[in-house]
């Protein structure tokens, strides 16, 4: 994924609604976004070792677009403050339609 700090560049956004090692909580937060009409996914990675599932949607055509659902997402299901970001080429080939 790209670093998101030029909230103005162009690309393909995705909201990171949820980050956690716990794979459950991976799988209930993706139950409870599955009616979205967004694409809802896990994108599972590892950071030094250590396994995370982020819970992921999209796709955005800008960033104010994926905050604001990110924001209503946030509010809605109690997750924390969304992570706006720019999926890698490897993640949209496997997610994006």
């Amino acid at each position: 994924e790209t670093d998101t700090r030029d909230k103005n560049k162009k690309g393909i956004w995705a909201i990171n609604a949820l980050s956690t090692e716990d794979n459950q909580q991976a799988r209930d937060a993706l139950n409870k976004l599955m009616g979205l009409p967004h694409r809802v996914y896990v994108y599972r990675t590892e950071v030094k070792g250590v396994t995370y599932y982020r819970i992921r949607v999209g796709f955005f055509k800008n960033y104010e677009d994926a905050a604001k659902v990110g924001n209503l997402l946030a509010s809605k299901y109690q997750f924390p403050k969304p992570w706006i970001v720019m999926p890698g080429p490897e993640e949209l080939a496997k997610y994006h339609p």
